[in-house]
């Protein structure tokens, strides 16, 4: 009797086994469990680091001028340019700009009427340089891919226009004025203020989007200020101007 209540070998075995089986299982689920709570718990950063330290590209734009109290300065136009930036340490960048920005001007006769003060128009095309140091304020990584920055330029503003002097061409419209009231843009000082933001959704490949206020100074010319004149409030001899500029480019880090 005692021998027949006893398990046989062959129950042990097979009971032995399906405990087995039965603990390998529930340590695989115990591990698919821990595996799929320590994803849970992973926060991904929305930080990126900018691992290229400079950047070239191109860029257009469109500058909203301040032709000052006489109408003498360019109208509002495109421009289009180039921009390189240097990365330094944590969120100090310098830049380089140079931009092209073709226009044109009113001819203004100061002994005229206001209703004929205006004798038509000619070229003003302008080259811009300046360099930039730039403050980022994600300092040198991108957050959700963006990287905003304040900057500051400070450069020089080029009358590059193209025109036939009045010994060449008398019968010019500019040349209808006597040489004190001609106005000449000449080189200027040039200022700049802005905002922008970099888009990089890749580590070599992004957009830089800016706004800022391009600062140069106009100078009124002497004949403006005779006797005589129709000019009514008489300008300023020398007027710094506000020239709102708009630009979007694509650029290469490396």
């Amino acid at each position: 009797m005692g021998n027949l209540l006893r398990p046989g070998p062959t129950r042990v075995n097979c009971c032995m086994r399906k405990i087995t089986v039965l603990m390998i299982i529930l340590v695989m689920l115990a591990g698919m469990a821990s595996a799929s709570g320590a994803d849970a718990q992973t926060i991904r950063s929305p930080y990126r680091f900018i691992d290229k330290k400079k950047d070239l590209g191109l860029f257009v734009g469109y500058v909203f001028t301040d032709r000052g109290q006489a109408g003498l300065g360019p109208y509002a136009n495109p421009l289009a340019g180039a921009k390189f930036t240097l990365y330094l340490s944590g969120p100090i960048n310098l830049g380089a700009y140079v931009a092209y920005f073709p226009s044109e001007r009113d001819i203004i006769d100061p002994q005229a009427a206001p209703a004929d003060r205006v004798l038509g128009k000619t070229g003003l095309n302008l080259l811009l340089l300046a360099a930039q140091l730039k403050l980022q304020l994600t300092g040198g990584r991108t957050w959700h891919r963006l990287a905003p920055y304040f900057y500051g330029g400070v450069g020089a503003a080029f009358d590059v226009t193209s025109e036939t002097s009045c010994i060449d061409d008398p019968f010019q419209t500019n040349c209808r004025l006597p040489a004190r009231d001609r106005f000449s843009f000449g080189t200027q000082f040039m200022g700049q203020f802005g905002f922008g933001t970099i888009w990089l959704p890749t580590k070599r490949i992004g957009l830089r989007l800016t706004i800022d206020d391009t600062i140069w100074r106009l100078t009124t010319p002497v004949g403006f200020y005779d006797e005589g004149t129709q000019m009514v409030p008489l300008p300023p001899a020398k007027e710094w101007t506000n020239n709102i500029q708009l630009t979007i480019g694509a650029y290469y880090w490396f």
